[in-house]
């Protein structure tokens, strides 16, 4: 029970940031990298399936590597992480229309 709250809690988030990001791209008070970001450390928290996918695309796979090693992401690496996972988030989103 504990662990279904704690997944729906991570997705309920997740879907949240996913909204404000895209609000941030067009306003440009809002950060919406950071909800991006946000969003997709909340969705790979609350599926073990994504977070295998995710890290056997040869574009994650170094932020994976870099976050497991507690070494952190630089500004560039960020940017260019909410950019792919705003691309694959719409590419995934076009191809099931």
């Amino acid at each position: 029970m504990k662990q279904t709250a704690r997944k729906l809690g991570l997705i309920g988030v997740g879907m949240a940031a996913t909204v404000l990001g895209f609000i941030g791209i067009v306003v440009p008070v809002l950060p919406g990298i950071v909800f991006f970001a946000i969003a997709a450390v909340c969705f790979v928290g609350a599926s073990e399936r994504l977070r295998r996918k995710l890290r056997s695309k040869r574009h994650f796979r170094p932020y994976f590597e870099r976050f497991d090693a507690a070494q952190g992401l630089s500004e560039w690496q960020r940017i260019k992480l909410a950019g792919l996972l705003s691309v694959s988030a719409l590419t995934a989103y076009v191809r099931r229309r």
